[in-house]
Parts: structure tokens; C-alpha cells; sequence
């Protein structure tokens, strides 16, 4: 073997020399203090359990665990607070060839979105609910305000087949400063998140069941629009 010649190393060792090095250490030590090691971790065992994540370019990956440090929020995926997920990016190489590259990028849990509500102390009252076939009574398109006709007979609403019943997820959330904010994106728009998800070949939270999926897109939108 030539002395030119450069051995390529696994996808996983390189991560794991980058995320081990003294800059990128040194950077985490920084934002999170002694939760840094257990930081770096987490972010190891998840390109440990994606093949996809994985094969992402330890930058990349950098990049996107320094975001979750900045917001102090933990990459368990059991908790559901932020992960980090690679989604396929289009380019073309030297010989103009269209080909697809994973790209890690920080994705926000629903639990993360109520912890940073929770540390502004603004938020008086959070809460996300689904909404029934009939229970939209009135919808004004223009200023956004609806009236809801709830169905009061819990036993009878939960008969309701959850993926025709449905017909979108509202947020309610009471600021202590300013007025309320209410948001219901249609399920069209949830299912669009959801199969967003589902393509970036990793297991999420809204892989697991239709009735539990919609809960957390919702609250992305409530932020969004504080």
C-alpha cells in the first residue's frame, strides 16, 4: 500500500473521533457543564441505533447536537424532548450526477416545545385536544376565531373511528401578558408531518399510533405563532 494512500475509516469511528475531540468537547463543556459527557453519549448511541444518522457527516452532526445544547435539551429519544434526524438532500457530484446524501437536522419533540414555554414563565395554560366530525361549529377564515361544539358523551366520541373522525387538533394556550392563542391544523397538515417523518427512515414518537401523533404537531404550530 502506497504512503499516499488513506485508509477510510468507519462512519461510526469517525463521528466517534469527532465528537471525542478536544474542540467539539470543550464546546459541550461550555453550553451544558458537567452534562457534557452524558450529552456526547447520547448523541453516539443515536448514530449507534441509525445506519442513516450514521452515515451523516460528523459535522453535520455536530451542528445539530450543539442546538439541542444550546436549548439544554436532552437527545433521548425515550423522552421526547428534541432528536436529531437525517433527511435525504439532493445534490450533484463532480460528474453531474443527481444523488441524495443524509443531512442530521435537530427536529423539536413536543416535550421540548412545553420545557421552553415553560422557562419564558409566560404561558398560563397549555392544552391540545382533537376535534370530532361536527364539533366545528363556526370558523371565521379572516380573523381565526371558532366556536366549538364539544360532544360531552365521552363513550359515544370515543366509538368514533380515530383516522375519519378527526378532522384536525387545535391548541389552546393562555399567555399571562397577552391573549390567547388557538391553532387547529387540518390533518391533511399532520399527515403531511407525519410522513415527513416516516421518510427520514428513523424511528420517532409518530411512528407508533395515529391517536398519539397528532398531539405534537400542534404544539409546534401554537408556538410558531407566539
Amino acid at each position: 500500500m502506497s504512503e499516499n494512500t488513506q485508509v477510510q475509516q468507519p462512519p461510526l469511528l469517525a463521528i466517534k473521533k469527532f465528537m471525542s475531540s478536544e474542540g467539539v468537547t470543550a464546546k459541550f463543556t461550555e453550553l451544558l457543564g458537567k452534562k457534557a459527557p452524558g450529552f456526547i453519549t447520547s448523541v453516539l448511541q443515536l448514530c449507534n441505533h441509525s445506519k442513516m444518522l450514521a452515515n451523516c457527516e460528523p459535522q453535520k452532526i455536530y451542528q445539530a447536537a450543539a442546538m439541542a445544547a444550546m436549548l439544554d435539551l436532552p437527545l433521548n429519544p425515550n423522552l421526547g424532548f428534541a432528536y436529531i434526524i437525517p433527511y435525504n438532500e439532493k445534490y450533484e457530484d463532480a460528474q453531474g450526477r443527481q444523488l441524495k446524501r443524509p443531512v442530521p437536522q435537530i427536529q423539536m419533540g413536543y416535550k421540548g416545545i412545553i420545557q421552553l414555554c415553560q422557562r419564558t414563565g409566560l404561558f398560563k395554560t397549555m392544552n391540545v385536544t382533537d376535534v370530532r366530525d361536527g364539533e366545528i361549529k363556526y370558523h371565521n377564515r379572516l380573523t381565526g376565531d371558532v366556536e366549538f361544539n364539544w360532544n360531552q358523551d365521552v363513550k359515544a366520541r370515543n366509538k368514533l373511528p380515530i383516522d375519519n373522525a378527526i378532522s384536525s387538533s387545535p391548541v389552546y394556550a393562555a399567555l399571562l401578558l397577552w391573549s390567547m392563542i388557538t391553532t387547529f391544523p387540518s390533518m391533511v397538515r399532520i399527515t403531511r408531518s407525519i410522513l415527513q417523518w416516516q421518510g427520514s427512515g428513523i424511528s420517532t414518537p409518530l411512528t407508533v399510533t395515529y391517536s398519539s401523533q397528532y398531539s405534537s404537531t400542534p404544539n409546534i404550530s401554537c408556538i410558531s405563532l407566539s
